[in-house]
């Protein structure tokens, strides 16, 4: 206790010295351990402080080490996470919403007596080595949370939101046979997202998953999803770079981001009678890398994230683990 006191008279003493009056639309907490604190979450905490008048506070488990020295931020070093009320509750502008980026393994979230402070906690479900484990996590999970990755999935929703708008493209879409999604690198959470939420959308049910591969039902049809790894993007591991449709008694669609300029994607489509020229879609740059951002003053959590997690929890655990 007495190490605690000591910590919080030197964190307000710094707070009377610098002076913290200014706007502010709400507390905003990273938590992480030392050794996590990358390039990564430094660029996510000078986009948000640039971004939005906040309060942010850096938890920082482990032993003191000034870091992020050249941001807005206060750091709160601790060791027994038992000490954290004592030490943050002094450092919260009151009577405003506090999220919480909790940069670890979604497993290991656990904040006692903070339990009436948080209005909405973000994950990064890339962190978590069983991704079926975080889905039943989150299906109970008693906060709002986000979850960065579903964020980085919202361009291609929009994009199939805009394309599949005619009435044969639909049929195409609901009657395919086979869907392959492309993504960069070896972790496929962003591929498993927009794949089981295509399956949400479409009714699909799932029959069997083996690695890379799920196996649905659809009016005694069977749809097989094909998660196929690609190195020839510039993008960050995980993105999406291509998905392929195809219907056997419709045609195909593809929709390939080019390797070198992620923001532009070529679209061709092959109906069973005839063919498109290719066309060019845009995505929107000025979202990229804003996912953190996007869920921020969203005091809820997205419904379509919460039906694709309950469609992920009935994978097989053994075949999303990393």
């Amino acid at each position: 206790m007495n190490h605690s006191l000591t910590i919080l008279q030197e964190l307000m003493e710094k707070v009377k010295k610098e002076s913290r009056q200014h706007p502010c639309l709400f507390n905003f907490i990273l938590y992480a351990k030392k050794e996590h604190i990358d390039s990564y979450l430094t660029s996510v905490v000078k986009r948000i402080s640039n971004e939005y008048p906040c309060n942010i506070l850096l938890l920082q488990e482990g032993d003191r080490e000034e870091i992020m020295v050249d941001l807005p931020i206060f750091s709160i070093y601790f060791s027994n996470k038992e000490e954290l009320p004592l030490l943050l509750f002094p450092l919260l502008k009151s009577d405003l919403p506090t999220y919480l980026l909790f940069a670890e393994d979604p497993a290991e979230f656990s904040l006692p007596g903070m339990e009436n402070y948080i209005t909405k906690v973000i994950f990064d479900s890339s962190r978590a080595p069983d991704l079926s484990s975080f889905a039943k996590r989150m299906i109970d999970f008693p906060y709002p949370f986000a979850d960065l990755a579903w964020n980085r999935i919202e361009q291609w929703q929009q994009l199939f939101a805009e394309q599949f708008n005619r009435k044969d493209k639909l049929n195409l879409m609901s009657r395919a046979s086979s869907v392959s999604i492309f993504y960069k690198g070896i972790c496929p959470i962003q591929a498993l997202y927009l794949q089981a939420w295509m399956a949400f959308k479409l009714g699909w049910k799932i029959a069997s998953f083996e690695k890379d591969v799920i196996r649905y039902l659809h009016q005694g049809e069977e749809i097989i999803v094909q998660l196929i790894a690609d190195e020839t993007s510039v993008l960050s591991h995980g993105r999406i770079t291509a998905v392929h449709i195809e219907s056997k008694t419709d045609g195909q669609m593809r929709f390939i981001r080019d390797p070198q300029k992620p923001h532009v994607a070529t679209i061709e489509q092959m109906f069973l009678n005839y063919c498109e020229m290719p066309s060019i879609y845009f995505f929107d740059e000025e979202r990229f890398g804003r996912s953190l951002s996007m869920e921020v003053c969203k005091n809820f959590t997205n419904k379509s994230l919460y039906h694709t997690l309950t469609e992920i929890a009935n994978y097989p655990q053994e075949a999303l683990c990393r």
